[in-house]
């Protein structure tokens, strides 16, 4: 099962890959419920004028690699694409550079090692 979603819109699909189990037992009718209709149509018309071969031989093999192809042309990509979820602000400052350090952090940056010990604490009697 190969995820995709459309960067545009953020709407994520699943389509199935390899053969087709549901397209074989049902035909047309998993194309028609993906919303498929071109594919559907044209699996229906071949089913009818084939007596139903197409429906056991050819389109279970054919239907989820064609399917993809459909999702990939409308504009679907593979994985979970989040670029439409990101805030173009948040990008912007993370590829800002860092801030100049602090005054105090310039005095500790440039110290030779074991100039400075920390102080001890103090006891109460």
């Amino acid at each position: 099962m190969a995820t995709l979603t459309n960067i545009e819109t953020g709407d994520t699909k699943e389509a199935p890959a390899g053969y087709s189990w549901t397209t074989l037992l049902f035909g047309p009718i998993p194309a028609f419920m993906r919303g498929d209709i071109f594919w559907g149509g044209i699996m229906l018309a071949t089913d009818i004028v084939t007596g139903g071969l197409t429906w056991l031989l050819v389109w279970p093999f054919l239907y989820n690699g064609l399917y993809y192809k459909r999702l990939t042309d409308a504009g679907y990509k593979p994985g979970r694409a989040t670029q439409k979820l990101v805030n173009p602000d948040v990008v912007k400052a993370a590829e800002a550079p860092p801030p100049p350090p602090t005054p105090a952090a310039e005095r500790t940056r440039f110290m030779p090692a074991g100039s400075f010990t920390p102080p001890t604490p103090t006891q109460k009697d």
